[in-house]
């Protein structure tokens, strides 16, 4: 039961990073309760070899089983550089056992430790935090060039020389004793660039625990090395302490990436990206400028120039200008690299044997190809010819090739395409590349079946058309000649009617002018029949009042009539002048003197009311047929005569409390011999002109009038007339 739960245990890296913490926690105890026990530096080498240990097979476990795959490459090299390590640290084991740790330099161990450093730097300095490519691939070894040589320069002026110049030790015992901790100085510049090179936080962390344990080493190692070099006895037991540390830190670190392997990769905010990116970027400048500067205040402070550091900084001096010149070149290159790969074209780039070297994301597409899978395509495997593809590719190098062909796509489906091959001349290849741009032609050949198919179906429903165009022509002809028959029959009958109209017009205005003087000769009679003989029974005079009302109601419709006439033969005498409107009103009232209804009538222009533009006689007319049409059809209750100005205009208002008009009444009233209700005819006096002759007379003055409900019920009657200027 044990041995199982250990087994399941044993399978889970938690519990291997849980003994390497119980281990170091224990020689930490120790260290602390009893610091001279016996057989503590070799336990303490040991707790180191199994930290070692532990973070080695765990790069092996995520070189194989890591979230991306294109980092595999770095953590194998990583891998072995661990594995290298801890095979020294058990090759250095026995010394640790018999002599406390002491070992003869260079001894075997020693040159396994630089192999795995070897192995580290470019494990690091390659590791892919960004995509792919092939430009950046100069700026990056350049990156790493420039800091490796400027840690190793300031190793120089700052600890190596000064070790040689003091006399301390030879050159072969001080490089064994600093190269440990100047390559691990070197692997935390390297990581300190990868953090602020990747975009995923949990690289992020990784590579910042392994830098803080190759910062931890760097010091640990420098610190024994110099007691080593100054004789004196062995290292302080706490630098195996620092080294298991430093083992678990790394152990942890990959651990991260491990338990981030099933997660997607998520990127840091865009800002936070932008800001570690010109970090990175200055990164290589600041170690130059530090190279430079340490060896100008060497000279300053020594009064000579150090040649190894002179050397170096103008080596690095002109690396760094190397670089800006990648970084141009870079900048350009992804300019052109966008520009191809977001296009919809396909483009590709072929050897002369036919092979594929580049590709954009539209080839891909369009072929149907796993872009997680490296393929190794031959233009042969997808371009469809009515010839061999070498002999296209033999012509295309020598002087281009384009026309129209297919491509097969990974599904076995073709589609058409127009293909452009031209060379491209590189002076390290015997035989040209080929450039080629594809264009997909199945939008156009669709397009093309299509209107093929229209001008098909045009040309028959064209022939269609003739026919029936020759049939329809025949009974156009036919139709053609009942027509003109008609035509003529409506031209004759339509002067028959404007005849008709002009004599209806004349006869109307003629009867009617005949009417006026007889009519005004009875009522004339009437009234002096009524001034001359007041003392007339009541029944006369009664029946002689009657003709006298009916002989004005005639004489008013007559005059109603004749302004009719002549407004619409374009008589009609308007001269617009500067108009009173409170003059027009009490003139018109006085005409309803006579009448039992005068009243009624209650004016309310105000004071100093603004004359208008409008000519008099029709003012009058408008006003006297509305006050007749308020005081016929409101049998009771006041009508009101009131106005009010405007900026433009004078609003005149004729109100009554009638029955009033309904909205949908309020503009056919208008009309010509339109009456709201024509069952009152024999009730109340009407023939439906006097609202007509209004409008007519209002618009003949540019003006407006309108119906609305009064506030307190009926009708109100409203006459806008423009200002006098």
């Amino acid at each position: 039961m044990v041995r199982q739960r250990f087994e399941s245990w044993s399978r889970s890296p938690l519990f291997w990073a849980a003994l390497s913490t119980l281990l170091l926690v224990l020689y930490g105890a120790l260290s602390l309760a009893r610091p001279q026990i016996s057989g503590l530096r070799a336990f303490g080498h040991l707790g180191a070899i199994f930290t070692r240990g532990c973070a080695a097979a765990a790069a092996i476990l995520i070189s194989r089983t890591g979230r991306r795959p294109e980092a595999s490459r770095a953590w194998r090299f990583l891998a072995i550089s661990l594995s290298l390590w801890v095979i020294a640290d058990i090759l250095a084991a026995p010394a640790y056992f018999s002599t406390g740790g002491s070992l003869s330099q260079p001894s075997l161990s020693d040159l396994l430790r630089l192999a795995g450093f070897l192995a580290a730097i470019p494990a690091l300095g390659s590791y892919p935090v960004l995509p792919a490519e092939r430009f950046s691939r100069v700026r990056e070894s350049l990156d790493v060039a420039i800091l490796c040589l400027s840690v190793l320069a300031l190793a120089w002026l700052i600890a190596v020389r000064s070790i040689l110049v003091v006399g301390v030790a030879g050159p072969i015992q001080t490089f064994w004793v600093l190269v440990s901790p100047v390559a691990n100085l070197m692997l935390f510049t390297l990581l300190v660039r990868l953090v602020l090179l990747s975009f995923d936080p949990a690289e992020q962390l990784s590579f910042s625990l392994i830098g803080f344990a190759s910062l931890l080493l760097s010091g640990l190692e420098f610190t024994a090395g110099y007691t080593q070099l100054l004789d004196v006895s062995q290292a302080a037991p706490s630098t195996s302490g620092g080294r298991m540390l430093a083992g678990l830190v790394i152990f942890l670190a990959i651990l991260v990436l491990q338990d981030a392997s099933g997660l997607p990769i998520r990127l840091a905010p865009g800002r936070q990206r932008s800001l570690r990116g010109r970090l990175e970027a200055i990164l290589p400048i600041g170690f130059t400028y530090l190279v430079v500067g340490s060896t100008a205040l060497d000279w300053r402070l020594s009064g000579k120039f150090d040649a190894v550091g002179v050397a170096t900084a103008v080596l690095l001096c002109l690396l760094l200008v190397a670089r800006q010149g990648a970084i141009a070149g870079q900048v350009e290159f992804r300019q052109f690299a966008a520009l191809v790969n977001t296009s919809a074209d396909m483009a590709f780039v072929a050897g002369s044997d036919g092979r594929l070297i580049l590709r954009n994301p539209a080839l891909i597409r369009n072929l149907h190809i796993d872009p997680r899978i490296d393929h190794d395509l031959h233009l042969a495997e997808f371009i469809l010819a009515d010839r061999p593809v070498q002999d296209i590719v033999n012509e295309a190098i020598d002087e281009g090739w384009s026309g129209e062909g297919a491509f097969r796509r990974f599904d076995s489906t073709t589609f058409p395409v127009h293909l452009t091959l031209r060379p491209v001349y590189d002076e390290r290849r015997s035989r040209p590349l080929l450039a080629a741009i594809a264009h997909d032609l199945t939008r156009i050949k669709e397009r093309e079946q299509a209107l093929n198919r229209a001008l098909d179906e045009v040309a028959s429903a064209r022939r269609d058309l003739e026919a029936l165009n020759r049939d329809l022509e025949k009974k156009v002809e036919a139709r053609t000649e009942q027509l003109e028959y008609m035509v003529r029959d409506l031209n004759r009958l339509n002067q028959d009617l404007k005849e008709l109209d002009r004599l209806k017009t004349e006869f109307v205005a003629l009867v009617s002018h005949e009417l006026r003087t007889p009519l005004t000769n009875i009522q004339t009679g009437v009234e002096l029949i009524l001034a001359s003989y007041p003392n007339l029974n009541r029944g006369a005079r009664e029946s002689i009042e009657l003709v006298q009302a009916e002989t004005g109601r005639l004489t008013e419709f007559v005059e109603t009539i004749l302004d009719l006439s002549a407004l619409e033969a374009g008589r009609f005498p308007l001269q617009p002048a500067k108009l009173d409107l409170a003059i027009v009103a009490a003139e018109v009232a006085n005409r309803f003197f006579d009448r039992k209804e005068h009243r009624r009538l209650k004016l309310q222009l105000p004071a100093g009311l603004a004359p208008v533009e409008a000519d008099g006689r029709a003012v009058s007319s408008v006003l006297f047929h509305l006050i007749d049409n308020a005081l016929k059809y409101a049998p009771a209750g006041v009508v009101l005569i009131d106005a009010y100005a405007d900026p433009e205009a004078v609003v005149l208002r004729v109100s009554d409390n009638g029955p009033g008009i309904p909205e949908e009444e309020r503009e056919r009233v208008f009309e010509m011999f339109h009456r709201l209700d024509s069952s009152d005819s024999r009730e109340i006096y009407g023939h439906g002109l006097g609202l007509h002759l209004v409008k007519r007379l209002v618009e003949a003055m540019a003006g407006e009038v309108r119906i609305e409900e009064a506030p307190g019920g009926g009708a109100r009657v409203l006459v806008r007339l423009k200002l006098w200027a």
